[in-house]
């Protein structure tokens, strides 16, 4: 008999490199909106149906729901609705050809959300305020999180 230790080994390793190639397209996508990887919100390893990142521009924070054409929002008129599988709650705006919404990051963390650092998505390691170093911006003028 295998024990389950080796059985879940290699699933727990094709988890680990699909959250690995997940930060390095999150990390494209942030490039190509003029914006960084912050944070990704907690999801169960695996395949991502939805897109988890939340990106930092202009002391603002983001999420992407989703290309124009695929996601509505509240806002939009009612014929654009027509076909679409994905509404968002709440106010939308765009980015380049995505539809994002804006994300309260500081909210989210003080409402203890399970947020991971892009380094720590990869290990799987929750973001903790009180003993991870802040998550602030590339060029490290501003935090990102008030302790």
């Amino acid at each position: 008999m295998i024990p389950a230790k080796e059985i879940n080994y290699p699933v727990e390793d094709h988890n680990r490199q699909m959250r690995e190639k997940y930060i390095v397209r999150a990390t494209q996508r942030g490039e190509e909106l003029g914006a960084y990887l912050v944070a990704v919100i907690g999801l169960p390893p695996g395949p991502i149906e939805l897109d988890p990142a939340v990106y930092g521009k202009d002391g603002t924070y983001f999420i992407v729901l989703g290309k124009k054409g695929e996601v509505a929002g509240s806002e939009d008129p009612p014929e654009s609705k027509k076909g679409i599988k994905k509404f968002a709650l709440g106010s939308t705006g765009r980015e380049g050809e995505y539809v994002t919404q804006e994300f309260d990051i500081d909210k989210s963390i003080k409402e203890g959300a399970l947020l991971y650092s892009p380094e720590g998505y990869v290990s799987y390691k929750r973001y903790n305020p009180f003993s991870d170093p802040p998550l602030v911006s590339p060029q490290g003028k501003t935090s990102l999180v008030t302790k």
